[in-house]
């Protein structure tokens, strides 16, 4: 629970930055929306007949995503106990190309309606931080402070199409053509733009104080300030508005064999950010959705710190959450309430030299404590996989011919996810997964090169929110880092 490990070495300044940038085009998997209003037709993937091998769309309907990101930080040693930390970043995102989707509204069973849209939207964001740490004595106990403020500022262009309607397409697949480019081209001739540059900020300020009474006994309490500045449409004030939040945090560790076993818990308060709705011709704002979590754990180190493990179990109530009346569907109350329970495992080894494995064991049991009827009681469709597993294995060769080389192998599991769960239309489930990725890299000085395949077995596997998102296949991706 400590804030950081300060270098005091040396009060020389240290900068260090990472650039990355990334271009891909991708073919648009086609994404199937469900029905949310008729009684389901099938409640699997398997049920319903859909092959990702079949897209519906030509491989010239593709999706560009060039993103760039930067980071400098800087920490400078004031004094032998105080430490002046500075974060700058920068990213942008973009999304260009032509995106379609299949929507489970005809009155067929296996028909579904089709849309298009031609996409043309960039959100960049830029953050900074100030942190002043310190490791400072009050009143006879070690004290480590942090004290900070934050900006971020997110901005996103849109020059999206609308959507227009192109035809159906039955699932299982009727053999009929694909969509293609001129297809889309006909069916977006004449449909609007949009044409609108949306902008919101946040302001933070905080602080923590770790007090460690005596070795075996450390207690924490944190406050943090977060005033969000809400501009909306740059090109009205009609949607503009202001929240402001406190969030405290407080905790306790328990060290009954010091350096090996620990016991901690803690509690926080956090939040959401609610934008605003349109009713009855007038804005509405809500208050923010408010979580309260506590949380109780173990945390150990053995064989020389070769092997660390923690182990937790946490308790989370979302209150405030934004529902429909049930009085009025087109008016929103805010009283809504989920509860998720869970236990979380991670586990950390380094049995040899230049290895190291990494793994990680996650279950959550989420409900609808207080909701619209046909959601009552259930888990929320948001919620994902009850059970998810990872691990990672990398070895970093250190001399001879290969010193500076590094190979990875690792995956990940999710369990079913049910994400159609309402009294009215029944279940649908996505089957649970087994993914295997592996990665070679290079490091030498300041640079290193990583080339990683991701779904190294090309696994067919879905996600989703109310809808069947297909997953990438096999992909192999290049990136370079330089740090000074």
């Amino acid at each position: 629970m400590k804030p950081r490990e300060a270098d005091r070495s040396s009060s020389q300044p240290i900068c260090r930055a990472f650039q990355k940038r990334d271009r891909s085009s991708l073919t648009n998997p086609t994404m199937l929306f469900m029905n949310r209003s008729s009684p389901l037709e099938a409640t699997t993937v398997d049920e319903l007949g859909y092959d990702p091998q079949h897209p519906f769309t030509d491989d010239d309907i593709t999706i560009r995503n060039p993103t760039v990101g930067a980071q400098a930080q800087m920490r400078y040693n004031v004094t032998e106990r105080w430490t002046s930390q500075t974060a700058v970043s920068f990213s942008s995102a973009s999304s260009e190309g032509y995106y379609s989707y299949l929507w489970d509204g005809a009155k067929s069973e296996d028909t579904f309606s089709r849309f298009v849209s031609e996409q043309d939207e960039t959100t960049t964001g830029t953050a900074v931080q100030q942190n002043l740490i310190g490791d400072v004595s009050i009143l006879g106990t070690d004290n480590d402070v942090v004290a900070g403020i934050e900006f971020f500022h997110d901005r996103v262009s849109n020059q999206n199409s609308g959507f227009r309607g192109a035809g159906q397409e039955t699932v299982p697949s009727s053999g009929s053509s694909n969509l293609s480019e001129s297809d889309i081209e006909s069916a977006l001739e004449g449909v609007s733009r949009n044409d609108q540059t949306t902008k919101q900020s946040r302001y933070s300020a905080y602080a923590s104080d770790v007090v460690t009474i005596i070795p075996e006994l450390s207690v924490m309490a944190s406050l943090r300030l977060d005033h969000f500045a809400q501009e909306g449409d740059v090109s009205t004030d009609e949607d503009d508005y202001n929240q402001t939040t406190l969030s405290p945090k407080f905790g306790v560790i328990v060290k009954p064999l010091p350096d090996r076993v620990s016991i901690f818990g803690n509690y926080m308060n956090g939040f959401q950010n609610v934008e605003p709705q349109t009713e009855e011709g007038k804005t509405k704002t809500f208050e923010p959705e408010r979580a309260n979590q506590w949380e109780v754990g173990v945390k150990t180190k053995l064989f020389d710190d070769r092997l660390e493990t923690t182990l937790s179990y946490y308790d989370i109530t979302v209150s405030n959450k934004v529902r429909s009346s049930p009085d009025n569907p087109d008016v929103s109350i805010q009283d809504g309430e989920v509860q998720s329970r869970g236990v979380e495992l991670s586990t950390t080894a380094a049995p040899v030299e230049g290895l190291q494995i990494i793994a990680g064991y996650s279950y959550n049991d989420s409900k609808n404590k207080k909701t619209d009827a046909d959601f009552q009681g259930r888990r929320p469709e948001e919620a994902g996989p009850k059970y998810l597993v990872n691990g990672w294995a990398r070895y970093r060769f250190s001399e001879g011919l290969l010193d500076g080389f590094g190979i990875g192998f690792g995956g990940n599991y999710a369990s079913e996810n049910v994400i159609m769960n309402q009294e009215d239309t029944g279940q649908f489930a996505l089957d649970s997964y087994t993914v295997f990725n592996a990665s070679v890299s290079y490091e030498t000085g300041s640079y290193r090169i990583d080339l990683k395949v991701d779904n190294l077995t090309d696994k067919e596997y879905y996600k989703g929110w109310k809808t069947v998102n297909p997953q990438a296949p096999r992909s192999v991706k290049a990136s370079a880092s330089y740090s000074f």
